[in-house]
């Protein structure tokens, strides 16, 4: 599918840049690369659901229904939490995001997290290691939870046989 996209984005080069010079985009700007992120973004989420569904039925139905179904109030109504992510595990994923967002504006601004710890005291630098540490067992893919099963490519060699 990666693939696709690039040859998708080799041929289609030529509308591109055409576009973007008659509508006068400045391709330099942080506006366009919001917009390639996002871009990106959408088609890399595309792309999973051939991988994450068990059949070709499964992956047509999965897109239909992102195509056709809009029910912003899944975010309220704690349905969202049966479609694979308990209370928990989303909690622990939205502070993930908060924590990314946060160190990428940081180093945006030009401040080093990593620069910031190797100048702190020995206690405070391997305090907040072993935090890293204990943070990653506790919530990460590999703690008490964690099966194998669940793993995106867990199928995948299997579905590869002819």
């Amino acid at each position: 599918m990666n693939g696709i996209y690039q040859i998708a984005s080799e041929l289609l080069s030529p509308i591109k840049e055409k576009i973007i010079r008659r509508l006068d985009i400045d391709d330099q700007s942080k506006k366009y690369s919001f917009l390639q992120i996002t871009v990106t973004f959408l088609l890399i989420n595309f792309s999973w659901v051939f991988f994450r569904a068990e059949s070709l039925s499964d992956t047509l139905n999965i897109l239909r229904q992102m195509f056709s179904v809009f029910n912003p109030w899944i975010f309220f109504d704690q349905s969202m939490y049966t479609m694979g992510l308990n209370q928990e595990e989303f909690l622990v994923a939205v502070n993930a995001l908060v924590i990314l967002i946060i160190v990428d504006l940081a180093h945006y601004k030009g401040f080093s997290f990593c620069k910031w710890i190797g100048k702190q005291g020995l206690w405070i630098r391997w305090s907040i290691y072993y935090l890293t540490i204990f943070i990653i067992l506790r919530w990460g893919v590999y703690g008490m939870e964690y099966q194998q099963s669940q793993f995106i490519y867990s199928n995948f060699p299997h579905r590869l046989v002819c």
